[in-house]
């Protein structure tokens, strides 16, 4: 009664795909993700790192105060040697300003996303700080307002420096700040992402795009690669918990994200029913990321995340995805496929059993005389189904599936071995039942295998025709004294061929009727 085969299959199944995209440059770190990615309905993208390649540069910079007494240069030069910052962002500032040690330090506020700014407070008592205009500026500043539109609808990422009045307090600026200039930077769209988006669209997975980002630029960069609904954003800059858990589901896009909210963009997507998906690189993302069905890291972010995460892109490519899906769609919809062989013989000796507890009849079969069925009908064919290509769709629950699928073939069992026990009673030859049961199972399971391989392409039709011929030339050349068979009589063959070929018809019948 236990299908102790199906948990071995589902082991080797699960197995084979690991190395599979190892191959592919993805690290498995949780056996049972690729089931969860192939499931996933919604996948929760970040912008830097996945749609972008992360490779950012400054574009320009426009100066918006010119009474200082150093130039940019030096004031951005020495903040960034002062904050030793080793982000994609801070390396794409050190680039175009360089390091400078013109400034000597004498505090530091390092960046963080929920302020989503730093500063630095210099010997010379002079404060600086550089981050989201809208977080550094407490004041409405219309001019600065569309200057940040104009190149964030353009899809730029923009800062702002300011210069604060008094210094850091309480891990946080001044209100009084007068703006200097306006960084802008530039934050290259990665080659294929617009394929993979297109990818993910077409196979019925939604994407939404958090970002810690000016919902803007994130929404012009989703447009970009193909995001589906990409003009619906938001900011989620001082909602509530609730306010986010109600945006959840209406918008694609989510601009100035905090790590608190997207755990709760995560959670309520999850309560909404659906399996949510989520990719990170930075320690800002762990939260979201552990709450996910299934988290993937790039190799290139921090190692906290890659160590929470069940997968890793260990060459950082989003664009790897499709093959994980692909996989993990392979084996489940493999193992669901194969599994129904396991599960249509446990469910027959359920069956069975009850019927001879109810009418005090000892169990008709040994172990020897049902080999040809569990060698030609489950076992191998199982192992070749399960390492089929399959690229479908996952519909439906997966044991309610395997049920379906296994329950006409049991219940086809039933019948036929029923039918030989009344056969056999009848007709005065009781000492054939068993042997007669065996065969019929064999080839009633020949018969199951068959619908179970449906479509039929080349390999699952050479299968098919290659279990029907080992059956019979098993049959023909080990002795029967094996299988522990007895000789059958003319008339028990004929009723085996009979019943074989009701049980087609039959078993047709019973397949609508579970579906």
């Amino acid at each position: 009664m236990i299908p102790a085969g199906m948990f071995l299959l589902t082991s080797l199944a699960l197995a084979v795909g690991v190395i599979k995209l190892a191959k592919k440059r993805t690290l498995v770190q949780d056996l049972y993700s690729i089931e969860m990615l192939a499931r996933t309905d919604v996948l929760c993208l970040d912008k830097t790192g996945t749609i972008t390649d992360g490779t950012m540069k400054v574009n320009s910079v426009i100066q918006l105060n010119s009474s200082l007494d150093n130039t940019i240069n030096e004031i951005v030069g020495s903040m960034l040697t002062a904050l030793d910052d080793n982000n994609q962002t801070s390396r794409a500032l050190a680039t175009y300003f360089g390091y400078s040690k013109e400034l000597s330090t004498k505090e530091i506020l390092p960046f963080s996303s929920k302020r989503k700014l730093s500063a630095v407070t210099f010997k010379n008592n002079q404060t600086f700080a550089f981050g989201a205009p809208e977080f550094i500026l407490k004041t409405k500043n219309v001019e600065i307002e569309k200057l940040v539109k104009q190149y964030a609808s353009k899809g730029f990422r923009v800062l702002l420096l300011a210069k604060c009045e008094g210094g850091i307090v309480k891990d946080n600026i001044s209100s009084k700040v007068t703006p200097v200039a306006l960084i802008v930077i530039e934050d290259r769209i990665r080659e294929h992402a617009a394929e993979t988006i297109e990818w993910f669209k077409q196979n019925g997975v939604e994407i939404k795009i958090i970002s810690g980002d000016n919902p803007l630029t994130v929404s012009e960069v989703s447009k970009r690669v193909g995001v589906e609904n990409a003009g619906n954003y938001i900011s989620l800059e001082g909602l509530s918990e609730q306010q986010v858990i109600d945006a959840a589901e209406k918008y694609s896009v989510f601009g100035r994200v905090s790590p608190e909210q997207k755990f709760i963009l995560v959670k309520a997507l999850k309560s909404k029913g659906h399996k949510v998906a989520m990719t990170g690189d930075g320690v800002n993302d762990i939260l979201a990321l552990k709450e996910a069905d299934c988290s993937i890291a790039m190799a290139s972010g921090s190692e906290a995340t890659r160590n929470v995460s069940h997968l890793v892109l260990l060459d950082s490519n989003f664009n790897s995805m499709p093959n994980v899906v692909a996989e993990g769609r392979r084996v489940v919809n493999n193992i669901q496929k194969s599994s129904s062989l396991y599960l249509m013989k446990t469910l027959f000796t359920i069956m069975i059993t009850i019927l001879c507890l109810i009418f005090s009849i000892k169990y008709p079969f040994s172990t020897n005389q049902i080999l040809l069925l569990e060698w030609c009908v489950i076992g191998f064919p199982s192992f070749c189904l399960a390492l089929q290509p399959n690229t479908e769709k996952i519909k439906g629950r997966f044991l309610v599936n395997l049920i379906a699928k296994s329950l006409p073939g049991a219940l086809i069992f039933v019948v036929n071995v029923v039918a030989c026990y009344i056969f056999t009673q009848f007709t005065g030859c009781a000492d054939q039942f068993a042997t007669m049961g065996s065969l019929v199972l064999t080839f009633s399971g020949l018969l199951v295998l068959y619908n179970v391989c449906k479509p039929i392409d080349v390999f699952r039709g050479i299968l098919v025709a290659a279990m029907i011929v080992m059956s019979v030339l098993m049959i023909i050349l080990i002795p029967g004294s094996f299988f522990e068979y007895v000789e059958l009589s003319l008339q028990n063959v004929l009723f085996i061929i009979i019943l074989i070929q009701l049980a087609a018809s039959l078993y047709s019948s019973v397949v609508r009727l579970c579906n």
